[in-house]
């Protein structure tokens, strides 16, 4: 493709992104390799539709390492939320089996504190 074919690309592609039409918009600059269209979409991806994953894709294609940072960042306090809701639902299983285990006892106690003594039948 010539330079003013990628050019005329690429205002097309501007156009259909500021009439909302993302996905198309989207292949005319991966067509076209432009960078700054690129991170625009990845943008709109990450922002305004909170889809990380999809705007990964764009902001690695575009090799733009600042909002990649930005999406690593999202991924990381991601998987350390679920890691502390792991171990608050292991430390809350672990309490639950001590709490049985208080009760167990606890019932234990209270049925040999009403238990009969045992009577010598031998005389």
């Amino acid at each position: 493709m010539t330079e003013k074919e990628r050019i005329e690309l690429i205002r097309k592609g501007n156009q259909l992104f500021n009439e909302g039409k993302i996905e198309q918009a989207a292949k005319i600059f991966l067509e076209t390799n432009y960078k700054d269209g690129l991170v625009r979409v990845g943008d709109y991806y990450f922002y305004q539709e909170k889809r990380s994953f999809k705007a990964f894709f764009y902001y690695k294609k575009a090799n733009y390492s600042k909002r990649l940072e930005e999406v690593y960042k999202k991924w990381a306090e991601v998987i350390h939320f679920l890691l502390e809701e792991d171990k608050k639902s292991q430390n809350q299983d672990t309490q639950e089996e001590l709490n049985q285990k208080v009760i167990s006892k606890n019932e234990n106690e209270k049925i040999k504190k009403y238990e009969f003594p045992k009577i010598d039948t031998n005389f």
